[in-house]
């Protein structure tokens, strides 16, 4: 039996564990995220050495172990700085202008179809594989109609992509395979195995800006406030604590408790390199972050002058129109033959092709569309009996004198 004839021949024992028959597949199968353990969140130092280690487990062809790089990866998503440039990037997705052709004409009916929330769900997890890596898709339940209801990443810690496996507990090696059988199993990867995405570099940025904020911090609770010198003139034991006990109550200041003749000589930096330095390596860093996501700056500053602004809008456009061909070509290559498979409202006869406009068709569709909307609505003019009713004889005067 050929590699192919094992192929089918699981999809087709699969498929029969799921459902007894067509319909009933394409509506109720089961779907492998609903039986995974679940785990309580993991926690992990955030420093560079249990990175680079990270990124070597994962990178292991023989033993390969993503979940320290996952934790790490799950902690950079949440940095306030990549949580912005996230959603600047989901927002100029998820707000353009597409068609989906049928043959060589626009189909508003087949448009429409893909104008549904998972669907944009979709588009965004398709573009953050971009910095997760290796992406596994799950599609949910299809209602009444054959329309999926959503679309979820898989529990990145529950795939093992280099096995193409899925475990229902992180710590397992073996597991369910999906090679070959992802559409049967509703599943979509997205990018190759090897792939570790834009995070990691993005993670060294959070990890160094991380240490930047901290030495800030400490540098202010040494410098930044009020210093306790207490001078006595005791040796005995009972007043010296007496002492300490009242310096160590006086807040959170630091002190010192010495002899009348002792000197304590307090060299504190400046102003401006306790703080500034800290300052720039921070914002440095979240510069880094920003040019990661959307390929510049000027559009996260305050202080952006207007000419180099600009400029950076225009690179953010790019970016932009970059992430939309590799979707479109998604969709056009992945997407729409994995929904033909399932059921939905589409036929391989249909041609389709999803396309997303450029500039100049979005302008002419939304002049047109506001063209329709300036159009005075039309009462409707009754027909038939109903027409004579309404009519007036002619030469009548309508008011109260003839």
């Amino acid at each position: 039996m050929g590699l192919k004839s094992i192929i089918n021949t699981t999809g087709s024992r699969l498929s029969g564990l799921f459902a007894s028959d067509k319909n009933e597949a394409t509506h109720s199968k089961k779907r492998y995220s609903n039986s995974l353990v679940k785990k309580p969140q993991d926690r992990i130092k955030m420093d560079m050495a249990k990175l680079v280690n990270a990124v070597d487990m994962a990178l292991d062809p023989i033993n390969n172990d993503r979940l320290d790089l996952l934790t790490m990866y799950e902690n950079t998503w949440k940095d306030s700085q990549v949580v912005s440039e996230r959603e600047k990037a989901d927002a100029y997705l998820v707000t353009e202008r597409f068609d989906v052709v049928s043959g060589k004409t626009v189909s508003p009916e087949k448009t429409k179809l893909f104008q549904r929330p998972w669907f944009f769900e979709y588009m965004k997890d398709v573009m953050h594989a971009e910095f997760w890596g290796h992406t596994l898709l799950e599609f949910q339940d299809q209602d009444s109609t054959g329309e999926f209801t959503d679309v979820i990443v898989f529990p990145r810690k529950y795939v093992r992509p280099w096995e193409g496996v899925i475990v229902t507990d992180p710590v397992l090696r073996n597991g369910v395979p999906y090679k070959g059988i992802e559409t049967d199993l509703f599943l979509l990867p997205i990018g190759r195995p090897e792939e570790l995405g834009k995070l990691e570099t993005c993670t060294r940025e959070v990890i160094w800006k991380n240490f930047a904020r901290s030495d800030w911090s400490e540098a202010n609770e040494r410098f930044g406030k009020a210093f306790l010198d207490f001078a006595v003139n005791t040796a005995d034991e009972a007043e010296l604590r007496a002492k300490v006990e009242m310096a160590e109550n006086f807040g959170s200041s630091g002190y010192v408790i010495r002899d009348l003749g002792d000197e304590i000589t307090m060299v504190p930096p400046s102003a401006k390199d306790s703080g500034e330095s800290f300052e720039k390596m921070a914002m440095f860093c979240d510069e880094q972050i920003a040019k990661l996501f959307n390929g510049q700056t000027g559009t996260s500053q305050e202080k952006s002058f207007v000419g180099s602004a600009e400029v950076h809008e225009r690179v953010l456009d790019r970016f932009n129109e970059s992430r939309l061909m590799k979707i479109q070509n998604n969709v056009n290559y992945v997407l729409i033959p994995f929904l033909i498979f399932h059921g939905y409202k589409l036929s391989p006869d249909d041609r389709l092709v999803f396309r997303v406009l450029n500039e100049d068709e979005k302008k002419e569709k939304e002049a047109l569309q506001q063209k329709q909307s300036d159009q005075p609505v039309q009462p409707k003019q009754p027909d038939g009996e109903d027409a004579n009713k309404n009519k007036e004889p002619e030469n009548s005067t309508i008011g109260f004198f003839a």
